[in-house]
């Protein structure tokens, strides 16, 4: 300010608050955070998932093409052959059929928007024919009808159920968001020979918002 007074208040000002200086971690509190977050990654990394594809894509179909499923085992079913969210299953997903080819379907009514996918739809590949899986889709809908439900209000109302069934299909100890891991695993495979690595691949079909996501994924085998 070129005013000695002000110049001298204002160099003896706080350049945080009290309040902010106390938010702040001791280095043991930091290093006790570091090494839980290393002991989970560690965990997740040697805690692999063998997954049967053929037999479980199977039971999926079957699922699928059954009229008196439980509308949650359907939901499971189309989630694990699709990749798609359960909100996005139960309410937001429109899916498009694609001329001469049916191990492919145009999604729109991703719940998170993010990169790569900028655009309002793009293409996914199937592990089960489409036409079955809007098929199975529509007879979902009419039986558990979300369009007087926001996100939040579906999330709460069905995703316990929605779980419930996902162990059923995968076992113990996993949750609907799996289906989406497993599916991307599966396709990745399904669709060689192509030029993606995984996380490439992974934030294709998924929309994920970058490509370090790879840990997730590299846990679980396919056979």
């Amino acid at each position: 300010s070129g005013v000695a007074t002000v110049d001298e208040s204002i160099a003896n000002l706080p350049l945080l608050p009290e309040y902010v200086k106390k938010l702040a971690m001791s280095r043991n509190e930091r290093d006790v955070l570091a090494k839980k977050a290393t002991k989970a990654l560690e965990k997740k990394s040697v805690n692999s998932m063998q997954i049967n594809a053929a037999s479980l894509i199977d039971e999926c179909v079957s699922i699928s093409g059954n009229p008196k499923s439980n509308p949650f085992d359907l939901a499971c079913a189309i989630g694990l052959v699709s990749g798609r969210r359960m909100i996005e299953i139960f309410k937001t997903a429109e899916f498009e059929l694609l001329d001469r080819d049916d191990r492919t379907l145009l999604f729109a009514g991703q719940a998170k928007k993010s990169f790569p996918c900028d655009a309002d739809a793009y293409r996914i590949p199937t592990l089960a024919k489409s036409s079955a899986i809007v098929a199975g889709l529509r007879r979902l809908r009419d039986r558990k009808c979300a369009d007087d439900m926001d996100n939040k209000q579906v999330n709460l109302k069905w995703s316990n159920s929605a779980n419930t069934a996902a162990r059923r299909l995968l076992g113990d100890g996993h949750h609907f968001h799996d289906l989406r891991a497993i599916y991307a695993v599966i396709s990745f495979n399904a669709t060689l020979p192509h030029s993606f690595s995984l996380n490439a691949f992974v934030a294709k079909v998924l929309g994920h918002a970058g490509l370090n996501n790879s840990l997730n994924y590299t846990s679980i085998h396919v056979n």
